[in-house]
């Protein structure tokens, strides 16, 4: 049964899959054939059966061997760094993902890996670059733009987020209600011009879509709630500093 397997993935491998291992949004990119070392390719597919039962460090050891057998692998490299972000070892992962760029420059499933290990460790302006190149690369990856909002969102680069709102939308994000998800977004942050635009957007181009009323009588409310306590506290500042208190 192991030999079968075996079979079943240098199959896999000599179609040109294996040049990219399993990613996290399991995408893959041909690969052009080449002539391969045996015993890389045997070690390659050990840690790929490793991954399969879910044993990450035997995987990282098959891999580690192939890597000493053939330096020119971006898979090879990216298959053990999406190992290290799986054992949360976050450094050496970004590490072993830009050795396979250095060999694959354009290799997303790469700096997707990168992107999402500078979120883990929140180094959110290291991850909004990463992303920023891969909307260059593929500027319909509406989920790599939706975590690029996200994190502008989060470092209050608001004018720049809603940037990335409607290239989503020129890029094909037609669902309203991811439209209004991003919009929420904004709200959550109490960036309400932002939230107010996508709303007004969206209300624009689906009218008889009921939940953005909703969110706009929200904006509103919370805009609202917001002026009242700004209200509440200059008066309390006011008496509290009053020279008749």
């Amino acid at each position: 049964k192991r030999h079968v397997i075996k079979i079943s993935f240098a199959l896999l491998f000599l179609a040109g899959m294996i040049g990219c291992s399993a990613s996290r949004k399991m995408v893959k990119s041909p690969q052009p054939l080449k002539k391969y070392n045996p015993e890389a390719m045997d070690h390659i597919i050990d840690g790929a059966i490793a991954d399969i039962m879910g044993s990450p460090k035997d995987a990282i050891v098959n891999y580690q061997q192939a890597a000493e057998i053939d330096t020119s692998s971006a898979g090879v490299y990216l298959a053990l760094a999406e190992n290290y972000y799986f054992i949360e070892e976050l450094k050496t992962s970004i590490r072993l993902a830009q050795k396979a760029l250095r060999i694959d420059p354009e290799n997303v499933d790469a700096l997707e890996l990168m992107a999402a290990c500078y979120e883990k460790l929140r180094n959110y302006r290291s991850a909004m670059l990463v992303y920023k190149r891969i909307e260059q690369l593929q500027p319909n990856d509406l989920q790599s733009l939706y975590r690029l909002a996200s994190l502008q969102i989060v470092t209050r680069k608001y004018d720049d987020a809603l940037a990335t709102y409607y290239s989503m939308v020129r890029n094909g994000l037609d669902a309203p209600d991811f439209r209004l998800k991003v919009g929420n977004l904004f709200l959550q942050s109490r960036a309400f011009p932002q939230a107010e635009k996508i709303y007004l957007n969206v209300q624009k181009q689906y009218p008889e879509y009921q939940d953005v009323y909703l969110a706009l009588a929200a904006t509103e409310k919370a805009r609202g709630d917001t002026r009242s306590e700004e209200r509440r506290v200059g008066k309390e500042c006011r008496s509290r500093w009053s020279p008749y208190h």
